[in-house]
């Protein structure tokens, strides 16, 4: 549970967690004090992966914290739709209706390399 799991519609685990990391150090998202916006690139990279943040509800990101991880992971509209592009492309199954979401292993590789700064 801890790798992976359903959090509020969202991607939750330290998977999501360490996708937030790298978003942020990608420059995908910025964060404001209490509010993270997605900048410019990260909305271009997002489209790339067929996410349109400007068609998504707000709050479109927000820090979510869970009893796992000390490290906030993506809430908010893209949280939701990151989770449903990757169920979508079968790199995340969930375990009949539990909380528990089986992490492929493309799906792994898949998730890891999203916002992976490129040939740093």
């Amino acid at each position: 549970l801890r790798r992976a799991r359903l959090c509020h519609g969202h991607l939750g685990g330290e998977l999501a967690a360490a996708l937030y990391q790298r978003m942020l150090a990608a420059g995908w998202i910025e964060r404001h004090e209490q509010r993270i916006e997605v900048t410019v690139k990260g909305a271009q990279h997002l489209a790339g992966l067929g996410i349109f943040t400007q068609a998504l509800a707000s709050p479109l990101v927000c820090d979510c914290f869970d009893w796992s991880q000390q490290q906030p992971h993506l809430g908010g509209a893209l949280g939701a739709g990151l989770l449903q592009l990757f169920m979508q492309s079968n790199w995340i199954n969930a375990l009949n209706d539990s909380l528990t979401l089986l992490v492929s292993d493309t799906g792994l590789v898949e998730i890891t390399r999203l916002a992976a700064s490129h040939g740093h």
